[in-house]
C-alpha cells in the first residue's frame, strides 16, 4: 500500500511540546468553579421571580383563589359598611368645636411664623455667651 503525498508530509511532523501555565490553568479552573456558583444562583432567582409574578398574576385575576361569590359579596358590603362608618365619623369629628391648642412661646411652629411675617429680627434674644463666631478662615488657619 502505497502513501499518499498528503500522508507523506503527516508521517514526517513532529508534535510540540505541550506547554502548561499554572497561572492560566489556575485561573481557569476558578473561573469554571464560579460561573457554576453563579448560574446556580442566576437559575435560582430567576424561577423565584417567575413563581412571584405567576402567584400575583393568579390572584388578581381571581383565579385560583377559594373565595366564592357569596365570600365576594359579603367583602364588597363590609367595605361599603365601613365607608359609611368612616363618613359618619367624619361627620361628627366635624360638628365638635375644639379649642385651639396653646403654643408654647418658643416653640417651633411660632418662632417660624414670627420668623416668616416679620423676618429673622422676630427671633428672641439669645441670652448665652458672646462667644466668637467662627469662620472658614479660622478653620484654615488652625
Amino acid at each position: 500500500m502505497e502513501n499518499t503525498n498528503f500522508e507523506n508530509m503527516l508521517i514526517d511532523l513532529i508534535p510540540a511540546k505541550a506547554k502548561l501555565d499554572p497561572a492560566a490553568a489556575a485561573f481557569e479552573a476558578g473561573f469554571r468553579k464560579g460561573h457554576q456558583k453563579a448560574r446556580l444562583w442566576q437559575l435560582s432567582s430567576g424561577c423565584f421571580a417567575l413563581l412571584v409574578v405567576i402567584m400575583a398574576v393568579l390572584t388578581l385575576s381571581g383565579v385560583g383563589g377559594s373565595q366564592s361569590e357569596g365570600q365576594s359579596t359579603t367583602y364588597l358590603a363590609n367595605a361599603s359598611n365601613m365607608t359609611t362608618i368612616r363618613h359618619s365619623m367624619e361627620l361628627q369629628m366635624n360638628d365638635v368645636d375644639m379649642p385651639p391648642k396653646e403654643l408654647n412661646k418658643n416653640s417651633y411652629l411660632l418662632l417660624r411664623r414670627k420668623v416668616l411675617e416679620h423676618g429673622v429680627d422676630a427671633l428672641p434674644k439669645s441670652n448665652g455667651g458672646s462667644g466668637r463666631v467662627y469662620t472658614l478662615r479660622d478653620v484654615i488657619q488652625s
